[in-house]
């Protein structure tokens, strides 16, 4: 009699196994579940605007290169910029040198190293440069972009290192420099009409 009590059932009466649910159609058509499956929708479908906060659909987005209806240059990644700057996508990436990680041992609340170790698993970068060379309108050049996602593009001795590389890297195949500083969150504007 504990036991019934314990799980609120009437004694004397034998356990009941759980009813399937199915809704009216398993009633009409046993064995029928689930015929409407739900679809699988991606999560990041919408991207909202920064200065409107208008819902705009990412496919659209992306084919505008990240600029919104409102004129909104919203933040991509060194690589998507270099594709956008270089001619049909196409560049050769030039890997940065490593250098020393903290030569001065900067002391902050959370330890250089760690910092370092966090944006380059968030960004798969080694630094803010990236380096890659390519044609912008049928001109060869070496393209040097600082990517703001990595620790706010800040300068470090790498990202010197890299800009070393490139200029040399341009003095050898002779051709321009082109360097492309970062696009903060909410970055370049279009200018005000006059």
């Amino acid at each position: 009699m504990a036991m019934a009590d314990q799980r609120n059932d009437k004694p004397g009466r034998p356990p009941q196994a759980p009813r399937e649910r199915g809704g009216w159609l398993a009633r009409i058509a046993p064995g029928v579940r689930n015929p409407f499956a739900k679809r699988e929708t991606p999560e990041n479908l919408w991207v909202k605007c920064p200065d409107t906060g208008e819902m705009i659909y990412r496919p659209d987005l992306e084919a505008a290169q990240w600029v919104t209806p409102a004129g909104s240059h919203m933040r991509i990644g060194a690589a998507l910029r270099l594709r956008y700057t270089l001619d049909e996508g196409q560049f050769e990436k030039i890997a940065s040198p490593h250098a020393p990680e903290d030569p001065l041992k900067f002391p902050d609340e959370r330890p250089y190293h760690d910092r370092l170790k966090a944006a380059r698993k968030a960004t798969g970068e080694y630094d803010c440069m990236s380096i890659g060379v390519g044609k912008i309108k049928g001109v060869p050049a070496v393209v040097v972009v600082q990517d703001f996602s990595f620790m706010g593009g800040s300068l470090s001795t790498a990202a010197g290192e890299a800009f070393i590389k490139a200029a040399h890297e341009a003095i050898a195949r002779d051709m321009p420099l082109v360097i492309l500083p970062p696009r903060a969150e909410r970055g370049c504007r279009r200018a005000p009409s006059r």
